[in-house]
C-alpha cells in the first residue's frame, strides 16, 4: 500500500528538456520555482499547486506547435489530482500548448498567468484523442499577456468565471493547511 506523498519546493531551478517534474501521486507545493523544458516538463497523476513560478520554454521558433507544458494524467472521475498554476509566467522560445490530454480526465488550471506569444493560440491539444474532449478540465481565468487571447482556443477549454477558479486558487486546493510546514 503506497502513502500519499507531500512535497513543498521553493525556489526550485530546474533544466531539462523533458520532463524534470514528474508529480506522479500524491499532493505537491511549488512556490517561486523556475521550471523550464520543451516536451511535456510538467506531468504526472499529482495534485500539484505551481505559484508565483516561471515555467520557460525551450524549443525552436517554429510556425507549428513544437512544445508542450503539461501533461496530466487524471484517467477517471474518482481520482482527486490536478495541476494548478496560479500567478505563474511563461517565458521562453518556441511555440507551446499549454497541455495535453495525456489521459482522459486531465485537469490543469491556469489562473493569473502572464502568457507570453509563444502559447498557442490554440491553447491545448487533445491529443489525438476527440472522446477526452469531452472529459478534460482544462481552464483558465484572469490570464494576460500576448498568449493570453481566447478567441481561438479549443471549444473544449474553459475560461473560468471566479466562482469556478476559486477552489483552484491557493493552497487549499492541495490541503496545504494540513501539512505544509509555512502556510502560505
Amino acid at each position: 500500500m503506497c502513502r500519499e506523498i507531500k512535497l513543498p519546493f521553493w525556489v526550485a531551478d530546474s533544466s531539462v528538456t523533458k520532463t524534470p517534474y514528474w508529480p506522479t501521486k500524491g499532493r505537491h507545493f511549488f512556490k517561486e520555482c523556475f521550471i523550464q523544458g520543451s516536451v511535456d516538463f510538467i506531468y504526472g497523476n499529482g495534485r500539484s499547486l505551481f505559484e508565483d513560478c516561471i515555467l520557460n520554454v525551450v524549443a525552436q521558433k517554429s510556425q507549428s506547435v513544437n512544445a508542450i507544458i503539461t501533461a496530466h494524467g487524471r484517467t477517471s472521475l474518482k481520482e482527486n489530482t490536478g495541476f494548478s498554476f496560479v500567478n505563474c509566467k511563461i517565458t521562453g522560445t518556441g511555440n507551446a500548448w499549454l497541455g495535453r490530454a495525456w489521459h482522459p480526465f486531465a485537469t490543469v488550471v491556469f489562473i493569473n498567468a502572464n502568457m507570453s506569444g509563444l502559447v498557442s493560440k490554440k491553447g491545448w491539444n487533445d491529443f489525438g484523442n476527440r472522446s477526452s474532449e469531452k472529459t478534460v478540465f482544462f481552464g483558465e481565468y484572469g490570464c494576460y499577456g500576448e498568449g493570453a487571447s481566447h478567441s481561438e482556443r479549443v471549444k473544449y477549454s474553459k475560461q473560468l468565471t471566479l466562482d469556478k477558479a476559486t477552489p483552484f486558487m491557493n493552497t487549499s486546493y492541495i490541503e496545504g493547511e494540513t501539512w505544509l510546514p509555512i502556510h502560505t
